[in-house]
């Protein structure tokens, strides 16, 4: 009995992993297995009847979670922060925020040991579209941003951006314009210091099943920009997604938590 159910495991991992085709005929196989070559596991009997639902039920729950492990849905969430972070975060100003050095150095070196889409971490070249980010001109003047999502935030729940909680979800990069000095570029209500800033979202709190309101602080890397404070809509969709995705259009948009599209 144990070695069918080890073998309609396998064919579930195959069929959600690999090819459909292959899991089924696994299946099958663990099916003929219990009816010609185990008499004794035959299904005329309670022991075979048993024996041959607990390895079906065995192959179609590898098949589930080898779909969920293969399309993205299970893995690592975004790593959480320490304490220090969450608690030199914990303002709620409206407008311009002002970090002490320490936090400020505390923050930043959080969001740089993170792991983002397509960064130059990745096997890909930093400047390489592959749909998980996302690269844009910004204005006429010639200043372009890259957008790119924490690889992790599509597996993260409710509770990791709740209020006492959060984490750093996206990474902004402005490349000013070489035919002028580097200055802030103001896009969709935001002004975004030349260089890099991270996002740090929380305070999520869904006012009705399908949207509800979360807090972004825009952090930048330099100490020469303040932070700033924006409170963004959460849209929950249907179906969880797969992968992190960031677009710039409309204004910002990423997948910030499973269910949620945040702008």
């Amino acid at each position: 009995m144990w070695a069918l159910l080890l073998l309609g495991v396998v064919a579930g991992a195959v069929f959600g992993l690999v090819l459909p085709l292959i899991g089924i005929v696994l299946l099958l196989l663990v099916v003929l297995v219990a009816l010609i070559f185990a008499p004794a596991l035959s299904i005329v009997g309670l022991t075979g009847r048993v024996s041959l639902a607990l390895s079906v039920i065995a192959g179609v729950a590898g098949g589930w979670f080898g779909a969920r492990l293969g399309s993205g849905l299970i893995g690592k969430r975004t790593p959480k922060p320490s304490a220090a972070v969450v608690k030199a975060l914990d303002v709620d100003s409206a407008g311009l925020i002002s970090l002490s050095t320490a936090n400020r150095v505390a923050v930043i070196a959080y969001a740089e040991s993170l792991t983002y889409a397509d960064s130059a971490s990745s096997h890909h070249p930093p400047d390489r579209y592959h749909g998980q980010w996302d690269k844009n001109l910004l204005d006429t003047l010639g200043n372009i941003g890259l957008v790119q999502p924490e690889e992790n935030i599509h597996r993260n729940g409710t509770g990791d951006l709740a209020w006492g909680s959060g984490v750093v979800e996206l990474k902004i990069t402005i490349v000013p314009s070489p035919a002028r000095a580097p200055a802030a570029v103001s896009y969709g209500g935001v002004s975004f210091a030349p260089g890099i800033t991270y996002v740090w979202v929380d305070s999520l709190v869904m006012a009705t099943r399908d949207s509800g309101t979360a807090r972004a602080l825009y952090i930048p890397a330099s100490a020469s920009y303040p932070v700033q404070r924006r409170v963004i809509k959460v849209l929950r969709g249907e179906y969880a997604w797969n992968r992190a995705v960031a677009r710039w259009s409309p204004a910002q948009c990423f997948s910030c938590v499973k269910y949620d599209w945040c702008q």
